[in-house]
């Protein structure tokens, strides 16, 4: 009996030494290479982030267009319904020593400035500011202020018209609403409660700290409507309609157009309904268009902080798309009508 049993752990430690360099490779990563894409999305599924969801306004100041936002903190974590598993974001107040050291649902600084009657610019930090403002050379100087845009108290809120449009803003649940000249809305910031009859996870507009190193990246999350076009980002050899599609904006050797790496990835986009988008970041960036929800377009920043230009446009439709043919072109050149 004891034999047998001496037998049988000598064949369970062969068995462990035999398998154990197996495991160890399913379970350790590749080391990565210097031509690989930088993906910043999953960081946004990882289970040891802190997730920080946009809340609401706080001491918003309408004159000067400054104020905080609450961001509310969440934890990701498993949830298994009729035998399956998915991830949810729950509220969470952490786990911290000493406690109340740490604000739990910290306010942090954001603001909305106005370029021109078609420019905004929102601006959220989610941080101290512990570097000082340097011209960048992805802007021609510093952007300049428009005066012309009229200032509304509405219930909730303020609102900001110009000719171009108007610019809502909703202190709690916070949202920001775009609309163009005529008051149709062509999108709007995503609160978690717009999700909440969802069964399928949806990121809301948030940001992310980092057990690892403690740094922190930002989700712009934007609505999308039903049958919208997104266009851009540059050298992007994918199907040039982007929706759908998720856009790692990540300098690289592309050796070619059948793949969706650029060697020129611009942090820009324009949408048919009449509005386009322009990151200013030169960190890693993936634009999520309704990939991962059908619904939202999710900026995935590297960035700490958003600096963020929304232009209005006009809306394009088939009729407005449609290029005059070249005959037609040369005829307006030359003067004669008769060419058809």
């Amino acid at each position: 009996m004891i034999t047998t049993h001496r037998i049988s752990l000598v064949l369970y430690a062969s068995l462990a030494l035999l398998w154990s360099p197996r495991l160890k490779a399913q379970v350790d990563r590749p080391p990565g290479l210097l031509q690989d894409l930088v993906d910043v999305s999953s960081d946004f599924h990882e289970y040891r982030n802190t997730y920080f969801l946009a809340d609401k306004v706080t001491g918003f100041d309408s004159a000067t267009g400054a104020g905080a936002i609450t961001w509310a903190r969440h934890q990701l974590s498993p949830r298994i319904a009729f035998s399956n598993m998915e991830n949810v974001l729950r509220p969470f107040d952490g786990v911290t020593f000493p406690e109340g050291e740490y604000a739990i649902n910290p306010a942090l600084p954001f603001s909305i400035e106005f370029v021109s009657p078609r420019t905004v610019r929102i601006r959220i930090r989610t941080g101290p500011q512990v570097r000082t403002e340097e011209p960048s050379p992805m802007l021609v100087g510093e952007p300049p202020r428009d005066s012309s845009w009229k200032l509304a108290r509405i219930t909730g809120g303020y609102r900001y018209t110009s000719t171009a449009g108007s610019v809502t803003i909703l202190e709690d649940p916070w949202h920001i609403e775009f609309r163009d000249s005529q008051g149709r809305l062509l999108t709007k910031t995503n609160h978690a409660s717009d999700n909440a009859t969802q069964l399928d996870p949806v990121l809301p507009f948030s940001f992310i700290r980092r057990t690892s190193d403690y740094s922190r990246s930002i989700a712009a999350v934007f609505s999308l409507a039903p049958g919208e076009k997104l266009f851009g980002c540059g050298e992007s050899f994918t199907r040039l309609d982007k929706r759908g599609q998720k856009v790692v904006l990540w300098s690289n050797d592309a050796n070619g157009v059948e793949t969706g790496r650029m060697y020129k990835p611009i942090p820009f986009f324009m949408s048919n309904r009449g509005y386009g988008m322009f990151v200013h970041t030169s960190a890693p960036a993936t634009f999520d268009f309704g990939a991962s929800y059908g619904n939202t377009n999710a900026l995935l920043l590297g960035d700490d902080a958003l600096d963020l230009f929304v232009f209005l446009g006009e809306p394009r439709t088939s009729s407005t798309n449609t290029p005059r043919s070249p005959a037609r072109q040369r005829c307006r050149r030359c003067g004669v009508s008769a060419c058809g």
